[in-house]
């Protein structure tokens, strides 16, 4: 019986320990999880982290913003690339039509590759020859008195008719072969690459102000390139370099150069207008007058005829 109980008591004291253990085990889980608890509170209301989570919002509406600005900025460039092609495109198709359109004229117009164009000409030269040649050739058209005292006369005179008549057939031909050996628009073609070449070089010089050396460059290549499509500014700047240079006469050359070679010549009206300033520097208002009439009737519808006008109002003044 004693043994009976003292089992009873061992296995009573043990699970009174048992007991005891799981209350602590038990106690310190529920301690556990309100440390926990407690600690994560004590974090979340920590400043320091409450600012780096403020930092780290703004950092991201920041990166966010930068991401918009970049989609804007290469939505612009794309718009700007196509603005330029565009640019591009159009500036070559201008100058495709103005090639051909050179090309055309060139092809189109009348050449006499049988004579030699001179530089300088006069246009009065040319108008009076044929007036010359009539009052020549007068004399051998006269008509005879219808008196019959006057027929041996008539008849005397006949012989003296037909010699004047013979000299005056030289004279016409002379006034003729004249006219034929003055100047005459000339034929250009389109600028050859080494024409274009030597174009810019002695236009660099001008632009540098090398007027000494433009001169001679631009009237080198007009001598050297008579037919090519840039004669005629060849000559209008080598005008304008001599105007620097104070050579007034060489200068009148080159513009009376460019009017009557290269009368279809875009620099024409401008090497008239530009011609008639000159006279009109050198006073001498009569043949800035010309020169100013002859631009208004020549190209009437040019920016330089309305200039010219303009002058000629002022000229008399």
């Amino acid at each position: 019986m004693m043994g009976k109980k003292g089992n009873a008591l061992v296995l009573g004291g043990l699970g009174v320990v048992l007991l005891s253990l799981f209350s602590v085990q038990a106690f310190a889980k529920e301690q556990s999880l309100e440390d926990r608890v407690a600690r994560l509170e004590r974090m979340a209301n920590n400043p320091v982290l409450i600012q780096l989570s403020r930092q780290l919002g703004e950092q991201e509406r920041e990166i966010q913003d930068l991401h918009d600005l970049i989609d804007r900025m290469n939505y612009k460039m794309d718009q700007l690339t196509k603005k330029q092609d565009e640019r591009y495109k159009e500036t070559d198709d201008r100058l495709s039509k103005l090639e051909s359109t050179a090309q055309q004229q060139a092809q189109g117009a009348q050449a006499d590759s049988d004579e030699d164009v001179g530089v300088d000409v006069g246009a009065g030269v040319a108008a009076s020859q044929p007036q010359a040649a009539a009052s020549t050739a007068a004399p051998a058209t006269s008509a005879p008195a219808t008196d019959a005292k006057s027929k041996p006369t008539a008849k005397a005179a006949a012989p003296v008719a037909a010699a004047n008549a013979q000299n005056a057939k030289p004279a016409v031909e002379s006034t003729k072969k004249t006219a034929d050996t003055s100047a005459k628009p000339i034929v250009t073609h389109a600028a050859t690459k080494a024409e274009s070449a030597a174009y810019q070089d002695a236009f660099a010089m001008i632009k540098s102000s090398q007027y000494k050396g433009a001169a001679k460059a631009f009237t080198d290549f007009r001598n050297k390139y008579p037919k090519s499509a840039l004669a005629s500014n060849a000559s209008y700047w080598a005008a304008e370099s001599y105007l620097v240079l104070e050579q007034n006469d060489k200068a009148i050359k080159a513009f009376q150069d460019v009017t009557a070679s290269y009368p279809d010549s875009s620099k024409a009206p401008a090497a008239l207008l530009r011609l008639g300033d000159t006279y009109a520097n050198q006073s001498k208002p009569a043949d800035a007058k010309t020169a100013y009439q002859q631009l208004i009737k020549q190209y009437p519808k040019s920016k330089m005829a309305a200039k010219a006008k303009k002058r000629l109002e002022t000229l008399g003044k």
